[in-house]
């Protein structure tokens, strides 16, 4: 091609076939001239970062003050780990080193078991000094006493940081100010587990998603402990331990008046991931309440992954009107994703008499539930409900799952349903074989409309996807989720 024909390309071609070159060409053909440099810069970033540390933060406004890069974002990753108050203690993290905990950390009348599993937990977030990030169960060797003090100070230097931009609501500038130029910003995910952040591969991004920001995270730390998720600071129960691990939610709630006040064409949020699961307690705060009710309204699709408060009696009215709030003005919801362990009907009864008169994608997990209440909640959306998707849910009265399957079969009209080890009366199948079969019984029975001829069909480790070919191009990898999901 004539070098000058190069130099006049019209910019919305040009734009086009920049967005088809691998990162490191685009990054090489930026250099090429000013308009190249410019255009190619709308292709660089749809997803960016943030985090209450100032690395990140510099990051994130440096991205947002650059009128090419922020035309191009679409998706807001909030990273919500923290460096938590307790690993100052230097026997907690001495110990922590270790893969232990020293004898007094827990409350004396704390179970031998809960201790361990809770041991187990907390191992995840160890990254020492001399030492990379290893898997379970990988013995890590000791590191010296300097590194051990090194990293011991680098984690208190990095928690003062935090406390500070906390206290002076820096984030929330920060925040405001970037999401002001975020025009185009559409999507927002609240997370705090990233290496492999949600357990259910079928219901989520590929694995390794967020592997890249996972690593830079980790190399800003410095070889110090990793920030920690909440689901790591719940040593004891489920939900947020209040006694000895209380979770700063100050940055959670800055972000949420930041969207409510500069975000006004977000349409999806985010809140928990399945493997790690926010706590129900920040429904319950007025400061958190208030710009929910009012994201809501612009949502078209909403997930929530949130553990229950213990004991459920913490509860309180509060959580169960922030929560009904929300359902009732979500008016333009057509994808909803649910993860809330059963503990409280009252909570339940949020969304029993709700109905979206858009609702196209449906997916349900975790809990023991009445046959009833899913068959109540699917089929009050029969007329528009084209995707749905249930996983780890066991029934503890009424009918069994065929039966179910086979009634709502015949009143849906599905493109594709996904199901994952469900089970009837607290008896989880006891083979993979009986567990697949099951499962394949039950999926070919919700999508009873679809000839065979035009059903596909993938059944393996308990779980089963169904589709209907004609009309449904599946967005997943079949073959490669299918021969990931572990045992």
């Amino acid at each position: 091609m004539d070098p000058s024909t190069i130099g006049n390309i019209p910019p919305e071609i040009l734009l086009e076939i920049l967005r088809d070159l691998p990162i490191r060409s685009l990054k090489n053909a930026r250099l090429a001239s000013k308009q190249w440099a410019d255009v190619g810069a709308r292709c660089l970033f749809n997803r960016i970062y943030f985090t209450p540390r100032d690395e990140i933060m510099q990051v994130f406004t440096k991205i947002t003050q650059n009128a090419a890069f922020v035309s191009n974002v679409e998706t807001l990753v909030y990273d919500a780990r923290l460096f938590w108050r307790h690993m100052e203690n230097p026997e907690v993290y001495r110990a922590a080193q270790r893969r232990g905990f020293p004898d007094d950390f827990f409350d004396e009348d704390t179970p031998e078991s809960e201790t361990n599993a809770s041991k187990v937990v907390f191992h995840r977030i160890v990254h020492t000094a001399a030492n990379a990030w290893k898997p379970e169960g990988v013995k890590i060797d000791l590191p010296s006493e300097a590194a051990y003090l090194e990293s011991a100070t680098g984690y208190s230097d990095l928690l003062r940081q935090q406390t500070g931009i906390f206290d002076t609501q820096k984030d929330l500038d920060v925040l405001r100010a970037g999401l002001r130029r975020l025009a185009n910003l559409k999507y927002i995910w609240v997370l705090d587990y990233f290496a492999d952040h949600l357990d259910f591969i079928p219901f989520c991004w590929a694995v390794d998603e967020f592997r890249w920001y996972h690593d830079w995270s980790a190399a800003l730390c410095k070889g110090i402990a990793n920030p920690s998720s909440w689901y790591d600071a719940d040593m004891k129960n489920e939900g947020i331990s209040i006694h000895n691990a209380p979770w700063d939610f100050r940055g959670i709630t800055n972000l949420l008046v930041a969207i409510e006040e500069h975000a006004p064409h977000l349409r999806h949020l985010s809140l928990g991931c399945q493997i790690s699961r926010l706590s129900a307690e920040i429904y319950g705060r007025e400061e958190n309440a208030r710009p929910l009710c009012k994201i809501a309204p612009r949502l078209t699709s909403l997930k929530i992954d949130c553990d229950m408060p213990h004991p459920p009696d913490l509860l309180s009215d509060r959580h169960f009107k922030t929560m009904q709030d929300i359902v009732k003005n979500m008016h333009h919801l057509r994808s909803l994703s649910l993860t809330i362990p059963r503990t409280s009907d009252d909570f339940y009864e949020v969304f029993w008499d709700a109905k979206w008169s858009h609702l196209t994608i449906l997916e349900l997990g975790d809990g023991a539930w009445y046959s009833e209440e899913i068959e109540e909640l699917v089929s009050s959306h029969a007329d528009t409900l084209r995707e749905l998707r249930l996983r780890n849910i066991e029934f503890i009265e009424g009918d069994p799952w065929e039966v179910v399957a086979k009634r709502l079969g015949q009143a849906l009209q599905l493109r594709m349903v996904c199901l994952m080890n469900l089970a009837d009366d607290s008896r989880l199948p006891s083979k993979k074989e009986v567990s697949d079969k099951r499962m394949e019984r039950s999926a070919r029975l919700f999508m009873k409309r679809t000839p065979d001829h035009l059903l596909g069909l993938k059944v393996e480790y308990g779980t089963a996807i169904a589709w209907q070919k004609q009309n449904f191009k599946p967005a997943y990898d079949f073959d490669r989720i299918l021969n990931n999901i572990p045992d």
